[in-house]
C-alpha cells in the first residue's frame, strides 16, 4: 500500500505492508480499498459490491458490511481506478 493524495495525483515513496488476514475480510478477492473517516471500504472483484469495515488503533475492528453493489442500490463498484472525493453536505 502506498499513500495518495488526489490534490496532486502523488503517489507515496514509502510502501506499507497490510496484513492478509483480518476480520471478515478475504484480501484475494479485493478490487479497490481505500480508508475514509473510521473505516476501510473494499470493492469485490467477482461481484462488484462496496463493503465498509470498521478500523480502529490501525486495525479492522469489526466486520465487515455491504454498504452498496448490484444488488443493494444497482451500483457496479468495480472499475480501473477507484478514489473517494470529498463529501457533500
Amino acid at each position: 500500500m502506498r499513500h495518495f493524495t488526489a490534490y496532486d495525483d502523488l503517489v507515496g515513496a514509502q510502501e506499507f505492508t497490510l496484513s492478509t488476514t483480518a476480520s471478515g475480510v478475504d484480501f484475494s478477492e479485493i478490487a479497490q480499498m481505500f480508508y475514509a473517516g473510521d473505516a476501510v471500504y473494499t470493492v469485490r472483484s467477482t461481484t462488484g459490491v462496496l463493503t465498509r469495515s470498521p478500523f480502529t488503533a490501525g486495525t479492522l475492528s469489526g466486520p465487515s458490511q455491504a454498504v452498496s453493489g448490484p444488488g443493494i442500490d444497482d451500483v457496479w463498484w468495480k472499475a480501473p481506478v477507484l478514489f473517494a472525493g470529498p463529501t457533500q453536505p
